[in-house]
C-alpha cells in the first residue's frame, strides 16, 4: 500500500505511513467481514469526512444511561466476535480446499539421500543468492504420516523433520545414467536425426 502513495526516491514514506494505516483500519477485511477499527473499540473511527459532512442520523448514539451504554457496546463485540468466528472457519475450509488441489504427496523410502530446507540469514549475503538446503542426509524411517527421522552421517544425531523440507538428492553420477542414451539395438553407432547446422567464422573475421 505505501508504494501506491510514496515518491520514487521513497523518502517520505514516514509521512504517508499514519494515513495509509489508518485508511487499512478503516476498511472492511475480507475473512473477517469486519474492519479492525470495529473489532478494536466497538465502532468506527470518525474520518475527516465525517467532519466535513457529519454523520448519518442512524449512527448517532442516542441519549442514554452509562449502564445502558455498556450493555449496548457488550452485546455489539460478542455479535462481532460470533460472526467472525463464523467467517474464519468458512476462510479456512476455503483455503484448505486451494491448498489441497495443488498439493502432490512426497515420500522417501529409508536409505534415500534428501536435501534438508534450514533457511538462515548471513550479514552481507543476499538470500536469493543463498543455498537453502543442505547436506546430502539419509533418511532412516518414517515417524508419522509427515514426519522423517534423518541423519547427516553414522555418527551425527538425527532429525526428525517435515516432509515438506526435504528434496530428493540426485548425484552427478546418478543423474549422467538417467541421462544417457541407450546404445542401439543393432549394435551400431547412433545416428542423430537432428539437422547439424553448419559452422562458420564471423564476418568480420573473413
Amino acid at each position: 500500500m505505501l508504494g501506491k502513495v510514496v515518491s520514487s526516491h521513497q523518502r517520505d514514506w514516514d509521512e504517508s505511513l499514519p494515513h495509509v494505516l489508518a485508511a487499512y483500519r478503516a476498511s472492511l477485511h475480507e475473512t473477517t467481514g469486519f474492519s479492525p477499527n470495529y473489532l478494536m473499540f466497538g465502532r468506527e473511527t470518525r474520518a475527516p469526512l465525517d467532519l466535513v459532512y457529519g454523520r448519518p442520523p442512524s449512527a448517532e448514539p442516542g441519549a442514554g444511561t452509562y449502564a445502558s451504554y455498556v450493555q449496548d457496546f457488550a452485546e455489539r463485540m460478542e455479535s462481532a466476535y460470533r460472526l467472525v468466528r463464523e467467517h474464519l472457519g468458512v476462510a479456512a475450509e476455503r483455503q484448505k480446499r486451494a491448498y489441497d488441489l495443488r498439493v502432490r504427496p512426497a515420500e522417501f523410502a529409508p536409505g534415500k539421500q534428501v536435501w534438508y530446507y534450514t533457511p538462515r540469514r548471513y550479514p552481507g549475503r543476499s538470500p536469493k543468492w543463498q543455498k537453502m538446503y543442505t547436506g546430502p542426509f539419509v533418511v532412516e524411517a518414517r515417524c508419522g504420516p509427515v514426519n522423517y527421522r534423518i541423519r547427516k552421517s553414522p555418527h551425527s544425531r538425527p532429525l526428525t523433520v517435515h516432509v515438506d523440507k526435504l528434496r530428493s538428492c540426485f548425484r552427478e553420477e546418478q543423474v549422467e545414467e538417467e541421462e544417457a542414451p541407450a546404445p542401439p539395438a543393432d549394435g551400431g553407432s547412433e545416428v542423430s536425426g537432428r539437422p547439424k547446422r553448419e559452422t562458420r567464422r564471423p564476418a568480420r573475421y573473413q
